[in-house]
């Protein structure tokens, strides 16, 4: 993918997105548009990133999979394990809150029959936590299916 490509370009060398925009041309908002595959370079605009890098174009645009991968990670997988991070976190948190309210509930009986008592809004309110709990869980799950 042209994006990893130039991106670990320029991650070997050490520069920064505002660099290499300098050095060819262009803004640096362009520069992060290519490297996460918003948009691709014209050809003048190649031409001058590959001999900016000191590579030929086709290097920048050939097939993948006749490309050698550095062991640096891609960005675009670091955002997939920031989102699985998340999405633990968002099914522990849910889990953990839906937990407490149902001990809350069963290992104080009196809470339970206060509530059934309570006004409408108490009640709700209960509820509300149990939804908010429940959403957390199920986005979370997404997050974490969805990336695999």
């Amino acid at each position: 993918m042209f994006a990893e490509r130039i991106y670990r370009q320029r991650e070997d060398k050490g520069l920064s997105q505002e660099q290499v925009a300098e050095q060819i041309g262009v803004s640096a908002w362009t520069v992060a548009d290519w490297e996460r595959g918003a948009a691709m370079p014209d050809a003048e605009t190649l031409a001058a990133l590959a001999a900016f890098y000191g590579v030929a174009q086709e290097e920048l645009t050939k097939n993948p999979h006749t490309i050698e991968h550095s062991d640096k990670p891609f960005h675009g997988e670091k955002k997939k394990i920031a989102d699985r991070k998340a999405g633990v976190t968002l099914c522990f948190a849910g889990a953990i809150c839906m937990t407490l309210l149902l001990a809350i509930m069963f290992l104080l009986p009196n809470v339970g029959q206060q509530l059934r008592y309570a006004s409408p809004d108490a009640v709700d309110g209960m509820w509300m936590l149990v939804a908010v709990s429940a959403a957390s869980m199920l986005t979370g799950l997404a997050l974490v299916i969805k990336i695999r």
